[in-house]
């Protein structure tokens, strides 16, 4: 929350590592582990030089999607009613 709540400079630092996707989502895949790389690129800057100033929006694709369409959970809706 510390992002949200404060007013001065804080530096965002990039994780040492990231996990590749999932591609089983049976339950054959439970308990089975991710693969780990370690982070060598830090972050992509899509828009700007690297510095940036301005809100904070993050969450994986899915959840940015939603924030746009508001019809991901459409399907699951219309199976529960």
């Amino acid at each position: 929350m510390q992002y949200f709540q404060k007013k001065e400079k804080t530096s965002i630092l990039s994780s040492p590592y990231w996990y590749e996707e999932r591609t089983d989502f049976s339950e054959n895949a439970i308990g089975t582990s991710r693969v780990l790389h370690e982070e060598v690129r830090g972050f992509d800057v899509i828009q700007g030089q690297g510095v940036v100033r301005g809100k904070l929006l993050g969450g994986c694709l899915e959840s940015l999607y939603d924030i746009l369409s508001n019809t991901r959970y459409d399907v699951w809706i219309v199976n529960v009613m």
